[in-house]
């Protein structure tokens, strides 16, 4: 019997002989190659069953001792992505036919989507994040138990009762579309493009946009309860205060939210602006930049640049001080990647490519972030 060491040796073998295989395809592999890639892949899932690695527990991979298991199965998952991309799925990986049919992406690369999705919404980047199997009604409990207080006994005297306040915040969820990408034949065909990774890029950025709008301003009607929108008041400008926001707000609005939860501002690049050239008492620019690529800092606190706030104008709220891990955002399983190669697409030297994404989120605790707003003249 093979020991540990020989069967991830044997992993990776076969993974270079796929990856090699791969590299060899065109725009029309070729049935042998076709062949070695799917016996490569084959070779790789029986060692990967004698390790006790079955597909079914792919998400949990964390638990095999070897790290050179877990980065074997990834670049299996990648390789098979990556013909997905080009060729169409694979049979067992498809949900219809190879040219037409769906592929649900691997929770490995999921989770590189995810990121992705995190690096382009700021909102995400602050808020909680969690997912669930289903898009069923789902709730956040909460409770705020800032007020509550204990009490001093004298000997013998007996402890009252004080029950806290439980309460729930609803995450329905919503279907994003990234709309479709058609992406020339001419990249599929080179095979040094990295396709894979342009296609996941592209329509993740595009995902990711149009549920950080929703998550900072949305209605939370058939669509997210935005960040801003879920914020109560810190802070009004003062009268003539439409476009400009002075060093007392600052302050006021910082001091606005219990100190517990004092974690943090978030604001436009065009409010940015304004705030960089703002001076305290002794005239030192109360904006630090970061170092190291920390963020900057304001009065002390990091500052989450999202150009989904509202810019400076009358009665608008372009700013927010609080803890935004209050906010809470729910992904619904995997993110859907739809190849499509009909006629539509061939017939103009293309292929097109579709993603959906389910999530919602809502701020669970409604004192934990608060707004400064202009004056209205």
């Amino acid at each position: 019997m093979e020991t540990q060491r020989q069967l991830e040796e044997r992993l990776h073998f076969f993974a270079r002989t796929a990856r090699a295989a791969r590299a060899a395809m065109g725009s029309k592999p070729k049935s042998h190659q076709q062949r070695e890639y799917d016996d490569a892949l084959d070779q790789i899932e029986r060692a990967e069953a004698e390790l006790g690695i079955r597909a079914s527990e792919r998400d949990d991979l964390a638990r095999v001792s070897s790290r050179e298991v877990v980065a074997v199965a990834r670049l299996q998952q990648r390789l098979e992505f990556e013909m997905m991309v080009r060729h169409g799925a694979r049979n067992t990986l498809s949900t219809g036919t190879g040219s037409q049919g769906g592929y649900s992406v691997p929770a490995l690369v999921i989770g590189d989507i995810i990121d992705a999705l995190k690096l382009t919404s700021p909102v995400r980047s602050v808020a909680s994040q969690y997912m669930t199997s289903t898009g069923a009604p789902g709730n956040i409990p909460t409770s705020d138990g800032t007020s509550e207080v204990g009490e001093q006994l004298a000997e013998n005297a007996t402890a009252t009762g004080a029950d806290p306040v439980f309460g729930t915040a609803p995450i329905p969820t919503y279907k994003t579309s990234s709309k479709v990408v058609a992406v020339p034949l001419e990249l599929l065909q080179d095979s040094a493009t990295d396709i894979d990774a342009f296609v996941v890029q592209r329509l993740a950025d595009r995902v990711a946009r149009s549920q950080n709008a929703k998550f900072t301003t949305g209605s939370g009607t058939a669509e997210p309860t935005g960040i801003v929108t879920a914020a109560t008041s810190g802070k009004v400008g003062l009268t003539g205060q439409t476009t400009t926001i002075i060093y007392d707000d600052l302050v006021d609005l910082s001091e606005s939210v219990d100190v517990a939860n004092g974690k943090g501002w978030m604001m436009s690049q065009t409010l940015r602006k304004v705030v960089r050239k703002i001076k305290d008492s002794s005239g030192l620019p109360v904006w630090v930049p970061g170092i190291g690529g920390a963020p900057a800092e304001l009065l002390g606190y990091p500052v989450t640049v999202n150009n989904d706030m509202a810019a400076p104008g009358a009665n608008a709220k372009t700013l927010l001080f609080g803890n935004f891990s209050r906010y809470f955002v729910r992904d619904v399983r995997s993110v859907l990647l739809f190849r499509f190669a009909d006629s539509a697409y061939l017939k103009q030297g293309q292929v097109g490519f579709l993603m959906f994404a389910r999530a919602g989120g809502n701020l669970t605790d409604l004192n934990s972030v608060k707004y400064y707003a202009h004056s209205a003249t």
